[in-house]
């Protein structure tokens, strides 16, 4: 039996049904008030703007104008009355800009539509790398009213940073009294570069972790200025003739490593590799090492080589050799250019009062108990892989009564652009705008220990979270909860992080009284766990605070009766704790999902009688044995790289069967429990305002 009930429930049995995440809808309501199954097929038909390709079978219908005519070019209705076109959302492409200059586009090519249970994807294509972005969009509401105000003063959305870059020149390593300590002096309370150039001319050679004797022999090193106070770790290094960037970032959240590595990979075609028992980070051009690099304490350090290795030098080392090493053919000068090109930008955006402001980064038009969301731009690679890169948006009215809706990068995402988007998504939600999201906590590399019960204390009473992870209905399974720490040791010396993961569920129980049994069912579910003696990972469920207009970082922690120093006492289990042990994922992205297991959690009194009594359940997954019971476990994560995780499939996977939901029983019907007309007893709530639960007889036959 699949007999649908609302969007997000179906009845699988006699008094056995099935309720999925309120965010992932399976069913779409038809004009005769009644619900079917949800069919993203486009089919081609007519309307009144003439040919389209049309898809009226989810929880929006979604039009695609035929032919390169941007104008009213996508339109989008709810269910609720998508027959009669009284409520709509319209989008017509105005301009795509890239490095401040338009692109010609074809909407028929260039703007894809992408659906998902309760997402519109509007994929605008680029079609060359970027910098930076500007795209804009007009938006028709019919019937649909903007909940958005505007801003009571002119506001940045996006910020400048400053940028310094100082060009020392040529230096003889070992010999200035400038050091690698003692290059950057001053404090910065604003989003801050300080970049420091220069170029070693002398034989300088750098030490880490082996002796002279293990590195060179007996050779005669006299004519070699040696250094052993760089760095710790690794091997020694040859650096005469090479071009050193240090760089000191300020106030800005990204990775210093991940916005340099990119741009260097950008502007020089390179690629990188990591050299785990030469504990070496190195870029590569062509397969050969031509520059390596590390970062420590929120500076990065690279180190380029721009001549040929010499022969004796090549002798001199016993520990390696450079058959694997080449050079890039640069001078300092068109460096120092590069690199303030760059970054020496102004990246401030601006709106005046003419601008909504968003509500939780969202612009939201009221359909009638629910909303559409606009979301952030999402960035996507050629795969249609999400990046990890932050954008922004704004949104004023027209003349005509009109929406200029505008993407952009945020200041972040402009810093650590990977170089490898080729779709911007308008990112339209429908009543979700938390779809995607998996909110955690991150204690940011850096040589001090981060696995310890004090930074434990502080995430357990954090209001937020530090990041929400992105997975956008991903094919590989999402972390629900645990932690991993991870430990590498590199040139500068061992850094160190630790990441706590927690997941939110959400379900419509609207209507529902007589609940009488409920489990939460992972269809597809593993675990992973590295270091230590685990080999499983403990659960437990606990009751949301109820909230809307989104989730991401805020999420963390939103769970009822939270508060400093919360325990047991404070809060509601919906659960027991619960032993995951079925599946082992030992893969670093989690890909082997076809052999993923199912897991369940039984849901306790508490759980069911909110399932009766309140229109919405919502609930926390949490690791048990360390974040719940308040206990830290270092036996993995503190002193070498360890993990434990729960891992499932997303709300709104791809195959519906392999979605997480509640399967819960009802009391059997004390009154009229019959079909009528082929509709199932548990479909019919009343019979000509007559409670189902209060007929016994329907003309007179039981």
């Amino acid at each position: 039996m699949w007999n649908p009930i609302n969007r997000t429930r179906v009845q699988v049995e006699e008094n056995e049904y099935r309720i999925y995440d309120k965010r992932a809808p399976i069913n779409y309501k038809k004009s005769d008030g009644t619900f079917d199954t949800i069919d993203h097929t486009f089919n081609d038909t007519t309307s009144s703007i003439g040919a389209i390709s049309l898809m009226d079978k989810g929880i929006v219908s979604v039009g695609k104008r035929k032919g390169n005519n941007p104008h009213k070019v996508v339109g989008i209705r709810p269910d609720t009355n998508q027959h009669l076109g009284t409520q709509q959302l319209e989008f017509s492409l105005i301009d795509v800009e890239l490095d401040g200059v338009s692109q010609s586009f074809n909407v028929e090519t260039d703007l894809e539509i992408k659906l998902e249970s309760s997402k519109v994807r509007q994929l605008v294509k680029t079609n060359k790398d970027f910098n930076d972005f500007k795209i804009e969009f007009d938006i028709y509401a019919k019937g649909l009213e903007l909940q958005n105000s505007k801003y009571s003063n002119t506001t940045t959305i996006r910020e400048d940073f400053g940028f310094n870059i100082t060009n020392l020149g040529n230096v003889e390593g070992g010999v200035t009294d400038k050091t690698f300590d003692n290059i950057f002096t001053e404090n910065r309370t604003n989003p801050y570069i300080d970049v420091c150039v220069f170029q070693i001319t002398n034989n300088y050679i750098t030490t880490g972790q082996y002796s002279n004797t293990e590195e060179f022999g007996d050779s005669d090193l006299s004519n070699y200025v040696i250094d052993d106070s760089v760095y710790p770790n690794g091997g020694a290094a040859y650096l005469k003739d090479c071009i050193v960037l240090i760089a000191k970032m300020h106030n800005i959240e990204e990775s210093i490593e991940d916005i340099f590595v990119n741009q260097m990979c950008n502007e020089y075609g390179l690629e990188t590799i990591w050299e785990e028992e030469k504990n070496g980070q190195y870029f590569t051009k062509d397969g050969k090492k031509v520059a390596s690099y590390y970062s420590s304490d929120n500076q990065f350090y690279m180190f380029i080589n721009t001549k040929e290795i010499p022969d004796d030098i090549k002798t001199l080392f016993q520990r390696k050799t450079f058959n694997d090493t080449s050079f890039l053919n640069i001078t300092l000068s068109d460096f120092n250019t590069t690199i303030t090109n760059r970054f020496n930008q102004n990246t401030t955006i601006e709106l005046n009062t003419d601008y909504y402001e968003p509500i939780q980064n969202l612009f939201a038009f009221k359909i009638s108990n629910h909303f559409f969301f606009i979301n952030p731009p999402t960035l996507y690679d050629e795969n249609y892989n999400i990046l990890d890169l932050g954008t922004t948006h704004s949104l004023k009215q027209n003349d005509d009564g009109s929406y200029r809706y505008t993407k952009y990068f945020s200041m972040n995402g402009y810093l650590k652009n990977s170089h490898n988007i080729k779709y911007i998504d308008a990112d339209l939600a429908v009543d979700q705008s938390d779809i995607d999201i998996v909110p955690g906590y991150s204690w940011a590399a850096t040589t001090t220990t981060k696995k310890t019960s004090a930074n434990l204390t502080t995430t357990r009473d954090a209001t937020s979270g530090t990041f929400a992870g992105n997975f956008a209905n991903a094919a590989f399974g999402i972390i629900v909860t645990g932690d991993r720490g991870n430990i590498a040791a590199g040139q500068s010396g061992t850094t160190r992080s630790w990441n706590l993961y927690q997941t939110v569920y959400k379900y419509d129980t609207s209507g529902l009284s007589s609940v009488t049994s409920a489990t939460k069912v992972w269809p597809k579910a593993a675990y992973a766990t590295v270091g230590g003696s685990h080999s499983d990972i403990d659960i437990i469920l606990l009751k949301g605070a109820l909230f809307s207009f989104g989730n991401s970082s805020s999420a963390w922690n939103r769970f009822a009766g939270h508060t400093s120093g919360w325990d047991a006492s404070d809060v509601t289990e919906y659960s027991s704790a619960v032993t995951i042990d079925g599946y082992e994922d030992t893969t670093a992205s989690r890909t082997n999902v076809a052999n993923y297991v199912q897991e369940t959690a039984g849901l306790n009194s508490d759980a069911i009688s909110d399932m009766n009594n309140n229109s919405i359940l919502q609930f926390h997954v949490l690791e048990y044995e360390q974040y719940y019971l308040d206990s830290i476990d270092t036996s993995y994560g503190s002193s070498t790289t360890g993990r434990r995780e729960f891992y499932s499939t997303h709300v709104d996977h791809a195959t519906t069967a392999d979605r997480p939901y509640i399967q819960y029983s009802e009391s059997a019907a004390s009154g009229y429990t019959h079909k009528v007309l082929g509709v199932a007893a548990g479909s019919i709530g009343k019979v000509k305002n007559v409670a189902t639960a209060n007929i016994g007889k329907v003309i007179g036959v039981d």
